[in-house]
């Protein structure tokens, strides 16, 4: 009989800690998250719209532009 009760109480305290340490994982896994998500956003702010505009339109002209116009904006450089 004491072995039964044994068993039941070992089962329920493994359920109990696998909770237990699920919620832990699930909460840390959430901080971090929102940790990566204010790095990225003081980063976005650093860059700043203007920068990444500019190497955008730069991009496009070196796409459209022909060849020989391209070729001297690069010996420009």
């Amino acid at each position: 009989m004491e072995d039964v009760f044994l068993m039941v109480v070992l089962i329920v305290a493994i359920g109990v800690g696998g909770g237990i340490l699920g919620s832990h994982l699930k909460a840390r896994r959430i901080t971090s998250r929102n940790q990566l998500l204010r790095r990225l956003e003081v980063l976005e702010k650093k860059v700043g719209d203007e920068s990444v505009e500019q190497r955008l339109q730069a991009l496009e002209a070196i796409v459209t532009d022909q060849r020989s116009i391209l070729r001297e904006k690069i010996d420009a450089l």
